[in-house]
């Protein structure tokens, strides 16, 4: 909630297309956006936003804060190096055992609150669910989210398999503690197509979203994607299904792949990549070194929604990174060769069509719509990928955060 009930006016700020405005924020909604010196209100609480890149609140679709800042796990017990992914699985699962409910909440809240600091309004998660002990995380990291509700919106997704009774036990009760949405790492399961099934036919009878782990791999024999979009169609799945990594496209023929998006996109799946943590996993095994990323372009060209998200950040799986969305769109546009002209899209990825993916109501630049806000020292779209820019200005809900430096 606002800070305080007086109405508060950020003037002077930029928008993407260049207008100067001020936005007049009530409580927690945007009252108006007009040209910059059009809104006289009596008493309002002024913010003055020197010319500054007004976007919405940033939206951070896909991480990991119950595995941050363990990057040192990989120091404790080393790695050989090649299977990445698999070397980082174990590695997490030793330090599992090893460390404190208090000590993975500590650096979970540090995650939310830098989240935070980058502008972040909404930040959706993944947590392990591998066991009854994990439901205890479930609970810390539910408390966490009622902690910090006042900076940012943290929502989680089950990361789990369902291969037994207890497994989808445990995602039942899960949801009923506050988890949102069914997730999962198929192609890591003995019968991926089976664990697909299960995820659908939970999520359908919970009314839940369901938020995949889809062939983060190198094989284009992968079959989640595909699997997934031809259940989807067939059972005219309703709740929203994300896909998050699909590194396998990279690596099909031209037919298979258009054929596995074009299914995707009927079948209304929202793309997400993760181009920081699968450029650090991806092709250890081959020479020269895959990029690591889905098609981009022609996912964008299918019609696909496609949005960007950190992953892992300072932990085994990617030991490097930052929880700022437009360091990882910035990033992305390196690896899918784009050029300056791609960057409203770029940001469209940790904005509005990231938005979309998470279903986010009310969210955008317009009156009427909820008062999350960031404000950058930069002038341009363009700029707030290059320069790594403060943010000058962070609202949440009409409450002002205040400013922090690059």
């Amino acid at each position: 909630m606002p800070s305080n009930s007086l109405p508060q006016l950020l003037t002077n700020v930029r928008r993407a297309d260049g207008e100067r405005v001020d936005v007049l924020i009530s409580g927690d909604v945007i009252e108006a956006i007009e040209p910059c010196g059009t809104i006289a209100v009596e008493g309002a609480e002024r913010h003055e936003g020197s010319g500054g890149l007004l976007l919405p609140g940033l939206v951070e679709t896909h991480s990991h804060i119950d595995k941050t800042y363990s990057h040192e796990v990989y120091l404790d017990h080393g790695t050989s190096g090649r299977g990445a992914l698999s070397d980082a699985i174990a590695a997490m699962g030793r330090y599992k055992e090893e460390r404190s409910l208090d000590d993975m909440v500590q650096r979970a809240r540090k995650a939310a609150l830098r989240a935070a600091e980058r502008g972040v309004c909404y930040l959706r998660s993944h947590i392990d669910l591998g066991s009854d002990k994990d439901l205890d995380v479930v609970r810390a990291l539910i408390d966490l989210k009622r902690e910090v509700s006042d900076q940012i919106a943290l929502e989680f997704t089950a990361l789990t398999s369902t291969a037994t009774p207890g497994d989808r036990q445990r995602i039942r009760e899960a949801l009923q503690l506050g988890v949102l949405a069914i997730g999962g790492a198929p192609a890591l399961e003995a019968n991926p197509q089976g664990n697909i099934d299960h995820c659908l036919e939970l999520a359908m009878e919970l009314g839940c979203p369901v938020d995949l782990h889809v062939d983060e791999n190198e094989s284009p024999d992968s079959p989640c994607l595909e699997h997934l979009a031809r259940r989807c169609l067939e059972q005219n799945v309703q709740v929203p299904v994300s896909a998050g990594h699909c590194c396998a496209l990279g690596f099909m023929p031209e037919e298979q792949r258009k054929r596995q998006i074009g299914d995707a996109v009927d079948a209304g799946i929202a793309f997400i990549t993760l181009p920081a943590c699968n450029l650090v996993l991806m092709g250890r095994e081959h020479w020269p070194r895959p990029r690591g990323i889905p098609p981009i372009a022609e996912m964008l060209d299918a019609g696909a929604g496609v949005c960007v998200g950190v992953d892992n950040v300072q932990d085994p799986f990617q030991p490097w990174g930052d929880y700022d969305p437009l360091q990882q769109a910035a990033l992305l546009g390196h690896l899918a060769q784009w050029d300056g002209g791609a960057s409203d899209t770029l940001v469209a990825m940790c904005t509005s069509a990231a938005a979309e993916a998470m279903g986010l109501q009310n969210y955008g630049l317009a009156a009427g719509c909820r008062a999350d806000l960031t404000v950058l020292a930069t002038n341009s779209e363009h700029g707030a990928l290059c320069e790594t820019p403060a943010r000058t200005h962070r609202f949440f809900g009409g409450r002002r955060l205040g400013g922090v430096a690059s």
